[in-house]
């Protein structure tokens, strides 16, 4: 253990003080330059205060400061780089308690704000480089966790210099760092009832926007409108701010001073109306939203939420209706999203509050609404105002029939004067330049990711739906139009690009149902359609075919004639035709989505929809997976090609025909497992290996090597990743092994079957045991506990000690229900692991003879050795139409040998036992951080000028 996990002594401390003295004198003599990531380094030292740090032990001594201060008067000589250094130190002094007592006590706060804070940021001045001026601000907003650094924050004015007119021009994280102490600084005289400074601290906010010549003048030009709103821009985004910190405070005086002393709502609202600015409006309906949740926000803590409700959904109803006025759509779907990722918020912040219930719902003309669903419209009406107005006339009669059924569903969402305000909102639309507006809007929705309710979710798919439809060609009777192209121009590409990833956020992130949006069921049948009609570039291909994977993962129609044979124009009968066109697509993107969506039926045809298992078999779709898996030149292909390989594994009738046609296919994922250079690809193939151990027969050679590479695979690859795959197979063959010994889910039946006796056996006591002495036997002789014992090494990650120890705890486990000490050294009572698999013909490995024959077999390997290459593929094609990687070696089916004595039953047991492994692994996290956390070393790495 190191160092840092003891209290330091005195000793160690003023070793550090020295130290940390004398790197100071070196910084103000110049005589080290300061490397970022030392600094860095040391700051997260000193600010860390956790129990037993340096930081903690050397800013409880009261010597540390006296270090800056006597070193401070010759800071505004210094270079930038020395002054935001000691700034740095300064602001984690004046956080800690016991030092700024001491410094107030010596009044170096205010030679720290004069040297520190009002000479760089002195008006007079241009701005200082950006990161001193963020380190200023981080100093002056560390004092005002203390009453007296408040006060003197409030003597020299310092927000003035801080909260500058054109703050907004400078890079974002100086403006939000002067916007929130601005807003902390408020906060702060709020919460202490220091009503006059808060005052004069807010009119500064306050009255450049108050004073605006937006509300003198009565016609305003582009330019004059431009330079007006550089003029208040800052001090807009900071009164955003102080809302937005300071909207749910209880006593709130700030929200009261802005309505009723500076009457701010009439001058935003002159504001908005002058403006012929965007963004300006949206920061002014940001501003109005947040001001109006403040003064309200009582009513819902104090059983006025229907009263709360009405008034917001009234306030929506005002700002919706002013920027129609303005023709501005922008704003209208800022701020709905803005409202709707705010009531999420809200409710997820208050769903434990007794005194407010969610949904929050309001009644209004006798009808009950939710508040948070009441902007959801207008985020979906230019989606649906698109699709509305650009209908083909042989669709247009059954869309209206939708626009109907629409209506009458929103109707029971939103209340009758945002209806209202919809309807206005489509006249404004249809002057528009619908299709930019509506690649705007889906841009926006983007944003609402992971914040929409189901039904707020399953509105927008409608609209979406509805859009992606108009890229469908059909004729008047409904069949499709293959040689027509919808797309015109590079907008209409971008639009359908946009809502195939809305479309795909909104399955995956949300959880739509087929009964409550019908469209959904549908959605597959389009995406294909989409796809015949070859209009799509390679990344909508892609993109289609992973929305159809969503579709048959999550919505397969609800149709009983899905558990039974597929009817003949079924999607599910044509999505096999198509998975095998784009298997063979030249993209390789293309042929990993095609190759992700075989997978995806294949395991649900396992069970769940058998009927995909002719479909599968019918287009050959597992025998592309295999040449991919074991051939393909795109290791991401590959990859998922081999997981489509081990979903085949499960499935007998599939997996027969790909070992047919590929009747080496176990040897060359052996061959893959050992030389492939990619570990996605070994570890996939490991996966493979190990499917075919648990849901295949498998011959007692064939068995014998994959023991033996995977003890390599677990034992020797440098990849976790891999090693992880091989100790999920050694976990199977010790499932299989106590599984063949009669015992089920952990323990022992009274009565089993024994393969080995072949008769039905009692088990008592002394049977019990020699199965367990069996079992412990078989598992060494197989390697599996020389894997488990040497992967609880500390060389090897933390997740392969984590799992090869819960599998050795388990293991153990069992063998202590049953008291079991010690392992007997019987002959009688040990068997090999591989002689309870009956003797079969490999028909696995092409190795056509019976497996007792050893003279047969050797004959067979050695004519397969002696051929050449060429001729090996020529002769596997003859037989098998089967083939064969170019770098297929003469290792491919040579036995692998242990390099290593296997560890024996006793020695595992007793090495488990009188091991801490639970400490070494605890050890081994702690370890790497350890590594690099002495402060000494780093001290004198600073120290040293060669090093800097």
């Amino acid at each position: 253990m190191c160092q840092l996990s003891l209290p330091l002594g005195k000793m160690e401390v003023n070793k550090y003080l020295k130290k940390f003295k004398l790197l100071l004198e070196y910084v103000i003599e110049g005589k080290v330059a300061l490397n970022q990531r030392n600094v860095e380094k040391l700051l997260l030292f000193l600010e860390d205060q956790s129990d037993n740090s340096p930081g903690k032990y050397l800013l409880a001594t009261p010597l540390f400061s006296d270090l800056i201060c006597a070193l401070i008067q010759n800071l505004p000589n210094a270079t930038t780089a020395v002054k935001v250094f000691f700034t740095e130190i300064i602001t984690i002094i004046f956080k800690n308690e016991l030092q700024f007592n001491k410094l107030q006590m010596q009044g170096f706060q205010s030679v720290a704000i004069k040297n520190c804070i009002l000479d760089n940021l002195d008006t007079n001045f241009n701005f200082p480089c950006p990161v001193l001026h963020l380190t200023c601000i981080k100093m002056a907003a560390a004092q005002i966790s203390h009453c007296s650094g408040v006060h003197l924050l409030l003597e020299n004015k310092v927000w003035i210099p801080i909260l500058r007119p054109n703050i907004h021009q400078k890079p974002g994280r100086i403006a939000q760092a002067a916007y929130k102490f601005v807003s902390q600084l408020i906060f702060k005289l709020n919460t202490c009832d220091m009503e006059t400074e808060l005052i004069e601290v807010l009119e500064y906010v306050v009255k450049p926007i108050t004073t605006s010549e937006y509300l003198e003048l009565e016609v305003i030009d582009p330019k004059t409108d431009e330079v007006l709103s550089e003029k208040i821009k800052t001090f807009l985004n900071a009164l955003l701010v102080i809302l937005i910190d300071t909207g749910d405070v209880e006593n709130n005086h700030i929200a009261t001073l802005l309505r009723s002393y500076f009457l701010i709502d009439h001058v935003l609202c002159n504001i908005i109306i002058a403006t012929r600015f965007t963004n300006m409006i949206t920061l002014l309906n940001d501003i109005g939203f947040r001001l109006n949740y403040a003064t309200t926000r009582k009513m819902l803590f104090t059983n006025k939420a229907d009263e709360f409700c009405n008034e917001m959904s009234v306030y929506y109803n005002n700002v919706i209706s002013q920027c129609i006025k303005k023709r501005e759509v922008r704003a209208i779907t800022d701020f709905s999203v803005k409202c709707i990722i705010f009531w999420f918020n809200f409710e997820k912040t208050y769903r434990n509050n007794s005194s407010i219930k969610f949904p929050l719902t309001f009644e209004r003309n006798g009808q009950k609404f939710e508040l948070p669903n009441q902007l959801i419209v207008h985020m979906s009406e230019p989606l649906l105002a698109y699709a509305y107005f650009n209908q083909p006339p042989n669709r247009e009669n059954t869309f209206e029939q939708f626009v109907d059924d629409f209506i009458l569903k929103v109707s029971k969402t939103v209340t009758d004067h945002i209806i209202a305000s919809c309807y206005l909102m489509k006249t404004l639309l249809q002057g528009s330049d619908l299709k930019r507006v509506a690649i705007e809007t889906t841009k926006e929705l983007f944003r609402l990711k992971g914040y929409l309710s189901t039904s707020q979710a399953g509105i927008v798919f409608q609209s979406l739906y509805h859009a992606l439809n108009l890229y469908i060609v059909s004729d008047g009777e409904g069949r499709l139009i293959i040689n027509e192209n919808p797309i015109k121009c590079a907008n209409d590409e971008k639009l359908l690009t946009l809502i195939l990833d809305l479309t795909r956020m909104l399955l995956i992130e949300h959880n739509i149902s087929w009964y409550e949006n019908v469209e959904i069921v549908s959605l597959q049948e389009g995406l294909m359609n989409l796809l015949k009609q070859n209009i799509l570039n390679s990344k909508q291909i892609v993109k289609a075919l992973d929305l159809i994977d969503i579709c048959v993962r999550k919505f397969l129609s609800p149709n009983m004639s899905l558990l039974v044979e597929s009817q003949q124009d079924s999607t599910l009968n044509e999505i096999g035709a198509l998975m095998k066109t784009y298997l063979q697509h030249d993209d390789w993107e293309v042929k990993d989505s095609a190759l992700n969506l075989l997978r995806s039926c294949t395991e649900i045809c396992f069970i769940k929809y058998i009927p995909l298992q002719k479909v599968i078999r019918e287009n050959d779709l597992m025998f592309f997976a295999a040449n991919m898996a074991l051939a393909d030149p795109e290791f991401y292909v590959q990859t998922m090609a081999l997981k489509c390989l081990t979903a085949t594994t499960k499935i007998e009738s599939i997996w027969r025909e790909v070992v047919h046609r590929y009747p080496h296919i176990n040897l060359h994922l052996v061959y893959i497992l050992r030389n492939n250079p990619e570990g996605m690809v070994r570890t996939e193939a490991a996966r493979v290996l190990t499917g075919i151990y648990s849901n295949q027969k498998v011959d007692q050679n064939f068995q014998k090597t994959l023991y033996e590479v995977m003890l390599s695979a677990a034992l020797n690859d440098l990849h976790s990743e891999v090693q992880s795959a091989a100790l999920v197979f050694w976990n199977k063959f010790i499932q299989k092994q106590l599984a063949h010994r009669g015992m089920f889910d952990g323990k022992f039946p009274s009565v089993t079957f024994s393969k080995e006796k072949r008769k039905i056996i009692t088990l008592n006591d002394q049977e019990i045991e020699r199965q367990l002495t069996s079992i412990m036997n078989d598992l060494s002789a197989a390697g599996c506990l020389t894997v488990l014992l040497e992967c609880m090494n500390e060389v090897n990650d933390i997740e392969i000690m984590q799992h090869a120890y819960c599998m050795s705890k388990k293991l153990i486990g069992i063998l202590d229900t049953y008291k079991f000490r010690k392992n007997v050294d019987n002959p009688s009572t040990t068997t090999q692991p591989t002689e309870e698999i009956k003797q079969e013909e490999d028909v696995a490995m092409d190795l056509t003879y019976s497996a007792s024959s050893d003279e047969l077999r050797n004959q067979v390997i050695e004519g397969i050795l002696k051929t050449y290459d060429s001729d090996l593929i020529i002769e596997m094609h003859d037989k098998y139409s089967q083939i064969k990687p170019n770098d297929f070696e003469e290792d491919l089916i040579r036995s692998y040998r242990p390099r290593k004595r296997m560890v024996k039953p006793n020695k595992f047991i007793e090495t488990f036992r009188n091991t801490d492994f639970v400490t070494k692994i605890n050890d081994k996290k702690t370890w790497n951080s350890e590594v690099f956390s002495s402060l000494d070393v780093l001290l004198d790495e600073m120290l040293d000028p060669s090093k800097t």
